[in-house]
């Protein structure tokens, strides 16, 4: 996801970092840009962050990062359990929710969770534009990863108030459901209509 999403930030003209485990690892030579950091290592520093890691890795990109963050946090990851049968919140209402208890000064955003990979790095369909909740208590945050959101190609649409971000989880579930689970493959994507 975070490879998706980066490259298509890049090509529109962003300044990418990417956080990664090992910067000397050869599978992260093709990244564009090439700026590479150690996850924690500076990163903190940075004004927007975007959390795209399996859901076991959260915890660890929080404690990484230090309690005392306080840029904007766009949190893609979806909490899915570990045998695959669902959702699995670790106690919290939310991934977002959680993710938010760990990093309390952050200004999370849930976002780019909905559907797959694919779409994020070309969202084009015929006769319709692929559909992307942006979800967050801080409207300025939201604003800001609206853009981000619209630069993907996306049909953007916030959503006010982070307690939301639970039905985006569920809406994420049902897409990997669908896709997986039932094989209807990654080839679609969750559109709006309006009258």
């Amino acid at each position: 996801m975070g490879r998706a999403l980066g490259a298509v930030w890049h090509r529109a003209g962003h300044e990418i970092v990417w956080g990664v485990r090992d910067p000397q690892d050869e599978k992260y030579a093709d990244l564009p840009g090439g700026q590479l950091e150690a996850i924690g290592d500076n990163l903190s520093k940075s004004d927007l962050i975007v959390m795209a890691v399996p859901w076991d890795a959260v915890d660890s990109v929080a404690s990484a990062l230090g309690a005392d963050y306080s840029g904007i946090l766009v949190d893609c990851t979806n909490p899915i359990a570990a045998d695959f049968s669902g959702l699995d919140h670790k106690g919290a209402a939310s991934g977002a929710e959680y993710a938010k208890a760990l990093l309390p000064k952050a200004r999370i955003v849930k976002a780019f969770n909905q559907t797959g990979a694919g779409n994020m790095a070309n969202a084009d369909y015929p006769n319709a534009q692929v559909a992307n909740f942006v979800c967050s208590s801080d409207d300025n945050a939201a604003s800001v990863v609206k853009q981000l959101s619209e630069d993907l190609g996306f049909d953007t649409v916030v959503v006010r108030g982070l307690e939301h971000s639970r039905q985006l989880e569920e809406m994420a579930w049902l897409w990997i459901s669908l896709a997986i689970k039932q094989e209807h493959g990654a080839d679609w994507a969750f559109s709006l209509v309006r009258r």
